[in-house]
């Protein structure tokens, strides 16, 4: 702004200067040929009076010419011929009978002219009187004395006037410097929504403009950083990873997922840098290298053991590919779930085949006759048997359903001991059919969750005890509170768990006894207690040896996300 007023008042008062020295100089210059030309007649007159008085009037002339320099004097007969000429040989000048101020002075007693010299072929001032004796008496002076006295004294002008320019450029940039600060200064305070009584009025409206936009853009901004905030809090907290790059391919924007799922440092910055710094699969490197492509593509690829998904979405602007966004997303989990869901489906279809096939069976001999009435009651209890195993196993499946859907029921304080009596009792007619006793050691313990499943969780735990428990053994049910949670033990006297089948046994539809495999087993009971332990955010570990019995041992914390 400041070079910007120096420029316009430099140039404002270059061209004043310019204007005034021009019209300055030719008002000089007028005034100074009006000088020289009253001169001329001045010494016209003098040589005149004085000629008039003397007959040496040739040494009147060359004393005249001495005195003034520059000067030239002509004496001319009525006739026009040159009598006597202060530069020339009268003889040797052709007659001036022709000449303008020769015919003024002979007719009006004086007259005047400017032309060029015939004789020294430069222009002249000419002025000429008519002298008592009838003789022309004629002054003269070169056109170029008169410039050339005129340059000599423009010059001392001219440089005063570049020393004043030279002045006023400074004060133009103090002016300037001043205007400019105290324009900031004004500014300053008006956009801090000060009041200054040195305001300039002129400002007024401009200020009263600029507060109002202030607050516009003060409104603007706000929405702005909450914006902002909001989109940079919901691209922080993305279950996706999410990678925005340019046109040549530079990272711009990454959030913590995606650097998580590539397996790199979280503290490292990699804005700015090429998204094969990133990720290298060779895939993903041909479409991205592919400039022109504006097409969604996705890839899958295998990170650090991990099912990725990579989805490549252009970003367009016109005709004109601009960046693209790259979504990154963990699979991993959710291909290990469909292969769940798969075994899941062909273990109920097995398991539920299983029974029905049985009892199809039966029921066809009984509708055929083919069984002795000594037999019925034997088939119909097989039949029974076989019913009652579907039943179990549709509702072990349906007390998982139930433990998926409870996750997402209020929560609410309980007390986990009551719950765990409240379990033991409703078992202890199935320990007593085996005659196993059960022994309790429980803590007062308060917990904030999900009541329907830590019970479900406690259920399915104690009654796999009973199952697998031994004819007349044991179980031991212990509760304690932790620093940070508590924990809950299960431990039986029973047939144990092989080596080999522990780190399966908490899958769908997994019996380690096969030869127990009977009505009461489902299989699914310790996978019920392993899903509740997670949702609850614990921990169930296995201790166990074939022939010694089990150890559950259970850790829930107290607090979750």
């Amino acid at each position: 702004m400041k070079k910007k007023l120096f420029n316009s008042f430099s140039l404002l008062i270059i061209f004043t200067v310019v204007i005034i020295s021009i019209a300055n100089t030719m008002n000089f210059y007028d005034s100074y040929k009006d000088f020289h030309e009253k001169k001329l007649v001045d010494v016209l007159d003098f040589l005149k009076n004085v000629s008039n008085e003397m007959d040496d009037y040739e040494k009147v002339f060359d004393t005249a010419k001495k005195s003034f320099r520059g000067i030239r004097v002509t004496l001319i007969d009525p006739n026009g011929d040159v009598l006597y000429d202060t530069d020339t040989e009268a003889a040797n000048m052709e007659k001036h009978d022709d000449r303008k101020e020769f015919i003024e002075a002979l007719d009006l007693g004086n007259g005047s002219d400017v032309r060029k010299s015939d004789t020294l072929g430069v222009n002249f001032y000419y002025f000429a009187t008519r002298m008592k004796d009838g003789n022309v008496l004629r002054v003269s002076e070169m056109q170029k004395n008169i410039m050339t006295s005129f340059k000599d004294s423009i010059i001392p002008i001219i440089f005063i006037l570049f020393i004043g320019l030279i002045i006023a450029f400074l004060f133009i940039n103090h002016i300037s410097n001043k205007l400019v600060k105290d324009l900031e200064l004004q500014f300053s305070e008006i956009s801090q929504g000060f009041t200054n009584s040195n305001d300039f009025p002129e400002l007024y409206p401009l200020k009263r403009l600029v507060l109002e936009q202030q607050s516009e853009l003060e409104q603007k901004v706000e929405d702005m950083k909450e914006y902002q905030d909001t989109m940079q809090i919901i691209f922080r907290n993305m279950q996706d990873g999410i990678i925005y790059t340019d046109d040549v391919n530079r990272v711009r924007m990454v959030n913590a997922k995606a650097i998580k799922l590539l397996g790199k440092k979280k503290t490292e910055d990699y804005t700015g840098k090429s998204i094969f710094y990133l990720i290298r699969d060779e895939r993903l490197v041909n479409i991205l290298s592919a400039r022109e492509e504006i097409s969604e593509e996705r890839i899958h690829t295998e990170i650090d053991e991990r099912q990725i998904m990579i989805l490549i979405i252009p970003v367009v602007l016109g005709e004109s590919l601009v960046g693209r966004i790259i979504v990154l997303r963990d699979e991993t989990e959710a291909n290990m779930l469909e292969v769940e869901r798969r075994e899941f489906t062909s273990n109920v279809t097995h398991e539920l085949k299983t029974p029905l096939t049985s009892i199809n069976g039966y029921a066809e001999m009984l509708t055929n006759n083919m069984v002795k009435s000594e037999d019925v009651p034997r088939i119909g209890d097989m039949i029974l048997k076989s019913g009652n195993r579907m039943l179990l196993l549709i509702e072990k499946i349906l007390s998982l359903s139930k433990i998926e859907e409870r996750q997402d029921k209020e929560k609410e304080n309980f007390n986990v001991k009551a719950v765990i009596d409240e379990v033991l009792e409703s078992v202890a007619s199935k320990a007593k059919v085996k005659n196993i006793a059960i022994h309790s050691n429980l803590s007062d313990v308060n917990y904030f969750g999900v009541r329907d499943v830590m019970e479900e969780t406690i259920y399915n735990l104690v009654d796999n005890g009973i199952k697998y428990g031994k004819e007349n053994g044991n179980i031991w049910v212990d509760l304690s509170e932790e620093k940070k949670g508590f924990k809950i033990i299960v431990r039986d006297d029973g047939v144990g768990i092989d080596e080999l089948d522990q780190e399966k046994i908490f899958q769908r539809f997994y019996i380690a006894d096969k030869s127990r495999n009977k009505a009461d087993a489902s299989g699914i009971g310790l996978s019920i207690v392993k899903h509740g332990v997670e949702i609850m955010g614990g921990k169930v570990t296995l201790e166990s040896r074939l022939g010694s019995g089990s150890t559950f041992e259970i850790f829930v914390p107290y607090n979750i996300n």
